[in-house]
């Protein structure tokens, strides 16, 4: 994949750059500089397809990776990394138990980068990322409980007597440890007799001490604090050592002190003579000494609040390195067991099953069917009444007629299955091409196979001709209760009392049957209202859809009733239409479901379809107002808005007018409908609420009683009483990709290896941040401390800059892997693939509208066929074809208009808790066009089926009269 992505073969040279790992994060204090991309020449030996591992990931996902394959000790040799691995693969049929057991028998401190070593007689606890974890300090305090801890920093300068010496080393012990006395106040220091001879101060004067602290984004705030200096100590003095600070990165392998780079702004400018003097003799020994309750105060961070800890005299050190790499265990450094098989199976069986929606939608289709079978099958009867009546006139009793016609269309009905098996498989395999070519962008590269099974086929064709039998059955019924008379002389008409109770009884179940549907439906829509579990909203549309269009056809039915009596006095030929298409109500009900059915499926799945943004700057839309999003493979850890920062990365120029909301991103697997299956460890991102709340960016909808105070992003700094941390995600994340709503939890693993449980408080309606689960940075940082830098940035810009914007910071950030695409174009690839599945159920909503065409025809020629005679009576007096075409049309337009308009609000209705939930809105335009289409085509068709009709001799008919 990465090879047709870069248009390479072996034997060509690409160039791939990668992030130097640091001691400790680059967002910590003293971590060094941020430009650390180191770019690897390599030239391509092979490209390996998928059968060959080459599209190999972790991820429950289809889209295919961009893979690089190296030698792990060329790239270990690169990063200064040797004999180190961030990731191991166990092959084999391992128990999880025995595993989780054996890594932890295996691990070290070393793993850790704990370093317990003896220096000079004394036992320490250093670290090579500078600082010591939060966690490891707990466990050596728990095994140790008099081990001294120390934390040493850098500090900008110590300033008395108006005299100043800048970017000096400043520890902080435990009273009575080192060269501070037991009794030390908290705001006492102790001084060297250098810095003492340097600023002339003496015991009982006052020492100012500035410093820095790193705010999100690498944002430095200068403070300072005021001791008392309590003492000096001599430079001869046993504690006046370079043991007290560690291997602060850029600093302390810099041979002098213009040469440092710490990842702090350092003026080289206020480095005296002296100053490179004292670090030539001492290097890194501390000039002034504070108690360690006041220096963590002051200094402590997300990192660690010690740089080191010191053991006891007579410590045992070799016994308690064996103690601490038994206490040590990979999960309370966030180092987890995955089980491949297991996050495979649920990525699987967990997934939006889009085979639920066909099924469901194809529900309609099949009662449309039998519908259709019941009219086709007693339109060739009526076409053999004659025949039926001579048979029963001949001594065949009804059931023996009623048997053959059955025999005779169950064969039909069998053969018709088969190739109703045939057919479904040519569909899917239709559809499956199609998701292969020009439907490829829903599925992200995926290679689908397609694998039928016989017992499936098997199920379809049986179930289907056992509901054709039914309907032959129900069509069937009329035979016998008719006599050889009536059959022969086509009459069928009940005695006048009798058609009056008929109709009286029909008018009456009609009624029931529209209040109770009426209240089953209101109750679905009231059910599904507000609702974000897929399931309920499923269950809810389809079941509001039913009840429905049952109470429209129940209205329908006392419709066509009140149209006898309502254009009674009438006799244009368009009244004398629709009340004509009332002689036969159960043959118009007929026409209507079936059309309904399918205008309803067409209009239901439409309703979803979101239309193409084009550069929306409203704050509330789907681009929250944002012009461009940037993602960039490595982390930049500084703040994009600051002018300083754009200075550096060559964006000061005033043209390039833009702010930045970013976001820490902590990898997973997509959430969003770009991904088929379901993500087990979505991808993470965290941003300040406060940017996005002073925007009103997006269109947040959160639970009753949980909105924020001035804005319900608020709600993602509030702490929950029970733990939980308050997330967000997009509505169509949540509740399509993920099967969660407001209220569930989602659980992560945080570096300490504890269980941080995120709360869905909120869902965001259609937006670009598709695919993550967002929380605070704030709430963040507390949990993945260890991670830093941004690497997805939404930009504020003018329209105009927008061009000049994204090729400036492309080429400016492309160690940093920096990719820019226009907000809308990110939120039209996630409407494409709605609308392509979309697409999908749409070709079923077709099948629908083409079988109520079809039952359209059906009752149009049957109704003509039955009434040739009284049309051909009607010609003879001197109506004229046209008109008499009219008169059909108008019967069977007024069906047809009743189906439309039944099949339309059925499905805007039941749509409409899912739309309302999702904070989408109706696409009238495009739903009004398709409802157009529908209409004037089955009104062409009728015109069509009765000019056809017309055209043959009506006039033969009368001569038999």
């Amino acid at each position: 994949a990465l090879a047709q992505r870069l248009g390479v073969q072996p034997g060509d040279t690409i160039i791939a750059r990668v992030e130097q790992p640091g001691a400790l994060s680059r967002d910590a204090p003293l971590s060094g500089e941020t430009d650390s991309v180191v770019p690897l020449r390599l030239d391509v030996g092979k490209v390996v397809t998928g059968a060959e591992f080459g599209n190999y990931s972790l991820k429950a996902e289809q889209t295919l990776p961009n893979n690089l394959f190296v030698p792990i000790s060329e790239l270990a040799k690169t990063l200064d990394k040797a004999g180190r691995a961030n990731l191991l693969l166990v092959k084999g049929e391992v128990e999880s138990a025995s595993l989780t057991e054996a890594v932890d028998a295996a691990w070290t401190a070393d793993d850790t980068d704990l370093v317990l070593q003896e220096r000079e007689g004394e036992w320490e606890l250093v670290s090579r990322r500078v600082l010591l974890d939060w966690q490891a300090e707990d466990i050596v305090r728990q095994a140790v409980p008099n081990v001294h801890g120390v934390f040493t920093y850098l500090i900008n300068g110590l300033k008395g007597n108006e005299r100043e010496a800048p970017y000096s080393m400043v520890a902080a012990l435990s009273p009575g440890d080192g060269p501070l006395p037991a009794d030390m106040a908290k705001d006492a220091v102790m001084i060297n007799q250098w810095l003492a001879d340097d600023l002339g101060l003496a015991s009982g004067d006052e020492l100012a001490m500035t410093y820095n602290v790193f705010a999100p984004g690498r944002k430095l705030e200068e403070r300072s604090a005021t001791f008392t200096v309590s003492g000096v100590i001599p430079m001869d003095d046993p504690a006046m050592h370079a043991r007290w600070t560690p291997d602060f990165p850029g600093v302390s392998e810099a041979d002098n002190c213009r040469d440092w780079e710490p990842g702090i702004p350092v003026d080289l400018d206020k480095i005296r003579d002296q100053d490179e003097t004292y670090w030539d003799d001492h290097k890194g020994t501390p000039k002034a000494f504070i108690t360690l309750e006041r220096g963590q105060e002051l200094w402590k961070n997300r990192f660690g609040q010690l740089t080191s800890m010191r053991f006891p005299s007579g410590f045992d050190g070799g016994a308690f390195q064996e103690t601490l790499d038994e206490e040590l265990t990979p999960g309370d450094f966030g180092v987890h067991l995955i089980d491949l098989d297991l996050s495979r199976e649920q990525a699987v069986t967990h997934s939006l099953d889009f085979g639920m929606y066909l099924s469901a939608l194809s529900y309609f289709i099949i009662i449309a069917a039998i519908i259709l079978t019941i009219l086709l099958f007693a339109l060739g009867l009526d076409q053999r009444e004659s025949q039926i009546g001579t048979l029963r006139a001949l001594g065949f009793k009804p059931r023996q007629v009623r048997v053959a016609y059955f025999l005779e269309g169950g064969v039909i009905a069998l053969l018709g299955s088969l190739l109703g098996v045939l057919g479904g498989l040519g569909y899917t395999a239709i559809m499956i091409a199609a998701l292969s070519s020009v439907w490829q962008g829903a599925i992200g590269g995926l290679e689908i196979d397609f694998q039928p099974r016989l017992m499936s086929g098997v199920a379809g064709a049986y179930g289907m001709f056992f509901m054709a039998l039914l309907a032959m059955v129900f069509a069937t019924r009329r035979i016998s209760k008719r006599t050889p008379v009536q059959l022969l002389t086509g009459s069928a008409e009940a005695s006048e009392a009798q058609a009056g109770k008929d109709k009286t009884l029909l008018q009456r179940k009609a009624f029931w049957g529209l209040l109770v549907a009426s209240i089953l439906a209101a109750g679905s829509l009231l059910a599904g209202r507000g609702q974000t579990n897929a399931m309920i909203q499923t269950v809810t549309f389809f079941s509001a859809g039913m009840f429905i269009l049952v109470a429209g056809l129940t209205g329908a039915s006392l419709a066509l009733s009140a149209s006898r009596r309502w254009l009674g006095g009438r006799h244009d030929m368009a009244s004398l239409g629709v009340r004509n298409s009332a002689r036969k109500r159960g043959r118009s009900l007929s026409v209507i479901v079936i059309m309904a059915s399918g205008v309803f499926m067409v209009c239901a799945t439409n309703a979803f379809r979101q239309e193409a943004v084009d550069g929306d700057a409203d704050r509330a839309s789907g681009t929250g107002g944002f012009r461009l999003v940037g993602k960039s493979s490595h982390p930049i850890y500084e703040d994009l808005n600051a002018p300083e920062v754009r200075e550096l990365y060559g964006l000061e120029d005033e043209e390039l007018d833009f702010s930045v909301v970013p976001f820490r991103v902590r990898d997973g697997e997509e959430a969003s409908c770009l991904n088929l299956n379901r993500a087990q460890r979505p991808r993470l991102m965290a941003v300040d609420p406060e940017l996005l709340a002073q925007r009103e960016a997006f269109t947040f909808q959160a639970k009753k009683g949980w909105e924020g105070e001035d804005s319900p992003w608020g709600l993602l700094s509030q702490t929950l009483a029970d733990g939980a941390v308050p997330a967000v995600m997009d509505y169509n994340s949540a509740t399509y990709a993920m099967g969660v709503q407001l209220g569930d939890e989602i659980a992560y693993a945080d570096d300490n290896g504890k269980l941080l449980r995120l709360r869905l408080v909120g869902v965001l309606q259609n937006s670009l941040l598709q695919g993550s689960v967002i929380m605070s940075e704030a709430h963040y940082l507390e949990a993945f401390g260890l991670s830093g830098g941004y690497r997805y940035f939404l930009i504020d810009s003018s329209a105009q800059g927008v061009e000049a914007l994204s090729g400036s910071m492309t080429r400016m950030l492309s160690d940093r892997g920096m990719s820019l695409t226009t907000a809308a174009d990110r939120l039209n690839a996630f409407n494409h693939v709605q609308n392509t599945y979309l697409q999908m159920f749409t070709t079923l909503g077709g099948l629908g509208v083409l079988l109520g065409t079809m039952g359209l025809a059906v009752v149009t020629f049957r109704n003509i066929l039955e009434r040739r005679r009284e049309l051909a009576l009607m010609q003879a007096v001197g109506f004229a074809r046209v008109r008499l075409s009219w008169l059909v049309v108008s019967e069977h337009w007024f069906l047809h208009a009743l189906a439309v308009l039944l099949g339309a609000v059925a499905a805007l209705l039941a749509v409409y808790p899912a739309l309302t939930a999702s904070g989408q809105e109706v696409p009238l335009a495009a739903m009004g066009g398709i409802l157009l289409a529908i209409f004037a085509g089955g009104l062409v068709f009728c015109w069509w089926a009765a000019r056809t009709v017309f055209k043959q001799p009506l006039l033969d008919s009368l001569r038999h009269e």
